[in-house]
């Protein structure tokens, strides 16, 4: 194991040769078509719009954009395992590698690999932070995995985690915690009808991740990461608001110079291959059709 992490440290400093996108660059989270495979079907998990009715922040009294997380309250977003509901789980290190090599994938690989820069504390939050060469996959990677993000607020690099990807802590056996939840506009595949729930197909954590190509090649897999804006799509009285993906790879190229805004994937994941969800939080989508993780459905 020490010798594979010392291979991986030296294979993430390795600063790759790169190219500014160009027309042939593909964005990965537009033009989306519904898989049309015999006898499967798909469904999409619900925007804040079909939820609630309104923005979730409005609840708060406040209005910047806020990551979409399906919650189990309004969604019904259920994950269980030999009878245990989870929620952040521990992620072994052949998954922190695996989302690194999601991220590239994302970018079609043409972020630089980046290095820590330096450490740094904030007067807002508590840990040690890692600074990253600005527009490389290492800044993705650690503003993804960061104390207080989406998916990170549990246990996490900057207050002592293990995270093999960027060499932190690793004298510290526990790794960081990954919350276990899609965001709102999730593609899923049914596995099951459970009554007034579906049983939707997920990776499980407990195997060993699959290559990226498998998973690129079966979409309902992993979702693109969502914010919830407050901004209103006319006509008014609003009853959709704008959705977007997360910044991190559109930051990364704008430091490049280049203007094409990336996506950013988060796997479905759970324990044991499945998670449930309502049938009310999700929208049936059409085999062969035409669709997209940001328009919310009705």
């Amino acid at each position: 194991m020490e010798r594979h992490i010392e291979q991986t440290m030296k294979t993430l400093k390795i600063v790759k040769n790169y190219s500014a996108p160009s027309t042939a660059f593909q964005l990965k989270d537009i033009n989306l078509t519904v898989p049309d495979i015999p006898g499967k079907r798909f469904v999409m998990m619900l925007h804040d719009a079909d939820v609630y009715g309104f923005p979730r922040q409005i609840i708060d009294g406040f209005h910047d954009a806020v990551p979409a997380v399906v919650n189990k309250k309004e969604w019904g977003l259920l994950t269980l395992y030999e009878g245990r509901e989870y929620g952040y789980v521990e992620l072994p290190d052949i998954w922190a590698q695996f989302f690194w090599d999601l991220w590239d994938w994302s970018t079609d690989y043409r972020l630089p690999r980046g290095r820590i820069e330096r450490y740094y504390t904030k007067t807002t939050n508590t840990g040690t932070f890692a600074y990253a060469t600005p527009g490389s996959l290492m800044e993705v990677y650690i503003s993804m995995v960061e104390k207080s993000r989406s998916h990170t607020d549990s246990w996490s690099p900057e207050v002592g985690a293990r995270d093999i990807v960027t060499g932190r802590n690793l004298g510290n056996s526990r790794r960081y915690e990954w919350l276990f939840r899609p965001c709102a506009g999730q593609m899923a595949m049914v596995r099951a009808d459970r009554g007034s729930m579906w049983e939707l197909e997920a990776l499980d954590v407990l195997k060993p991740p699959p290559t990226i190509s498998y998973v690129e090649n079966r979409p309902w897999l992993y979702g693109w990461a969502t914010e919830q804006s407050t901004v209103g799509l006319p006509p008014k009285p609003y009853q959709k608001w704008v959705v977007s993906n997360y910044p991190q790879n559109e930051v990364a190229f704008r430091v490049h110079g280049w203007s094409e805004k990336p996506g950013l994937p988060i796997p479905l994941m759970s324990k044991g291959g499945s998670i449930l969800i309502k049938k009310n939080a999700c929208v049936e989508l059409t085999p062969g059709a035409r669709w997209s993780p940001y328009i919310p459905a009705k």
